[in-house]
């Protein structure tokens, strides 16, 4: 299903060293750029909308936003730290004015580490309040979970498969962090690094009901999991949002950090499922490899 990207400002409540969509400065696009998008999307046959920032649960115009995509028929899913959705009333008005799927950014299952990566005392302890009531919630909540894999959380995904199930999330997307201009090079984790703890958490999600999928990985560092290797650059394939010169911005430096080796050539995953390695981070990971 094609969506319509809609990005409520880049301000944000948390702090994640290697987010590219957090700028204070940034607030909320007017209403009537909002109602121009939505008109644009549905001229094109658009039937979903992704909510997101920054941090889209603390504007101010979310619950308008939703309530014009419910009045639209358009589908809503809400990308969100979670953070607000530990007050059970709020998630409530959320989930009843229409936003048919959840994404939570959680990067971790540990108070120590979740704290950490998100530079946020407590963070933890309110997702996992949140989770636990979206839970419980009937019918259930459609709940994914995206977790960027960084030098803060490597070596700290142990039982991370098992925490997710318990509180009813099914999908899950793991992202290999990029030394971008964006990020902070000692959040940067080298592939092999990143592809070990990544190979972990297919390995102990086999035969659950979690789907993982990882992304910004070349699939050769994946290998025996191919087919959840998927490419991450669909901004020239389609791209319709309110932060277009911005998202382009973003992925063309993730481009420009892109290496072809010789092995790449002859590869069948080369092109669009495959888009090559990532330049190694300015410093080396202090990381021990973990198989």
């Amino acid at each position: 299903m094609k969506k319509i990207d809609l990005v409520l400002g880049l301000r944000c409540n948390s702090d994640c060293g290697f987010c590219f969509a957090h700028d204070d400065a940034v607030a909320e696009p007017p209403r009537a750029a909002i109602l121009s998008l939505l008109d644009a999307g549905q001229a094109r046959g658009y039937e979903a909308v992704c909510v997101s920032g920054g941090e889209p649960t603390i504007s101010p115009l979310l619950p308008w936003v939703l309530d014009e995509c419910r009045r639209r028929g358009l589908a809503v899913r809400l990308i969100t730290n979670g953070f607000r959705l530990a007050d059970p009333d709020y998630a409530a008005d959320l989930l009843a004015r229409g936003v048919s799927r959840l994404q939570f950014s959680l990067h971790g299952c540990d108070e120590k580490t979740v704290d950490r990566v998100n530079r946020r005392r407590g963070a933890f302890a309110q997702q996992r309040r949140a989770l636990e009531a979206l839970a419980a919630r009937r019918p259930p909540v459609d709940l994914e979970v995206n977790c960027v894999i960084t030098t803060d959380n490597v070596r700290a995904l142990f039982g991370y498969v098992p925490f997710l199930l318990r509180h009813g999330v099914r999908r899950l997307t793991l992202s290999h962090l990029v030394a971008s201009r964006d990020v902070a090079p000692e959040l940067v984790p080298t592939l092999e690094e990143s592809a070990a703890a990544a190979r972990r958490v297919l390995a102990e999600a086999e035969r659950t009901p979690l789907f993982v999928q990882a992304i910004h990985f070349p699939v050769c560092a994946l290998s025996e999991w191919a087919e959840r290797v998927t490419n991450h650059f669909y901004v020239d394939d389609q791209l319709l949002t309110n932060e277009e010169a911005r998202v382009r911005r973003h992925h063309d430096d993730l481009r420009a950090h892109l290496l072809r080796a010789p092995q790449c050539d002859p590869c069948p995953h080369s092109g669009r499922r495959c888009a090559g390695f990532w330049r190694a981070p300015p410093a080396p990971s202090p990381l021990a490899v973990v198989s």
